[in-house]
């Protein structure tokens, strides 16, 4: 029977040696699961604790427990566990063992490596503007300027000028009312004075 025992020992600490790391990635803020799997484990206890877990505040939760802080531990019942992390850190980073308690020889484990990175950013670049045809398009003007010599002349509208009044065309159109006035203008020693003024009053 002891020699059972030795060979059962050896087994798990072989198994315990040459499991394979678990490595897990997770952002800040976000959560984790870890499985783990045991051999010949059903019963036993199973636990989570930090690396080196040599102290107590290294433990981290054990199975039969409720939620502690942001872990919890699930047993299956066949020996495999399941560990979540929740509301990641980046201090959470680091080594774990996710352990089987053993009676009478060394606790099995599997080490298990945490990375977290940074929460991925929420904002959203805006798309860039791809130029369109319109929106590249280029007007252009041209400007035409014109020299005070090129300029039309100002017109100006004058009421036209009245025909020269001649004293002949005057002496016929008042002939009717003016020709019995005339000889006593004309024979008089001021003819050109009195004509002018005798214009000037038919006007």
């Amino acid at each position: 029977m002891r020699c059972f025992c030795v060979v059962i020992w050896i087994l798990l600490s072989e198994v315990a040696a040459e499991a394979p790391d678990i490595r897990v990635a997770g952002h800040v803020g976000g959560s984790v699961k870890i499985q783990c799997p045991h051999l010949l484990a059903k019963t036993n206890t199973k636990y989570f604790c930090r690396y080196p877990c040599i102290k107590n505040q290294d433990m981290l939760i054990k199975s039969g427990q409720s939620l502690t802080g942001r872990y919890t531990l699930e047993d299956s019942g066949n020996g495999d566990i399941t560990v979540t992390i929740i509301d990641l850190q980046k201090s959470d980073a680091g080594t774990y063992w996710c352990g089987v308690e053993r009676l009478l020889m060394m606790d099995t484990y599997h080490e298990v490596l945490l990375t977290v990175t940074d929460a991925p950013s929420t904002h959203k670049h805006p798309p860039k503007a791809t130029p369109t045809a319109a929106a590249v398009r280029t007007v252009r003007f041209k400007f035409f300027t014109t020299s005070s010599s090129t300029l039309p002349p100002s017109i100006t509208h004058h009421p036209p000028s009245p025909p020269p009044l001649h004293l002949n065309q005057h002496f016929q159109l008042s002939t009717h009312s003016t020709s019995h006035h005339l000889p006593e203008l004309i024979h008089s020693g001021q003819a050109e004075q009195d004509i002018e003024a005798f214009f000037l009053e038919n006007s």
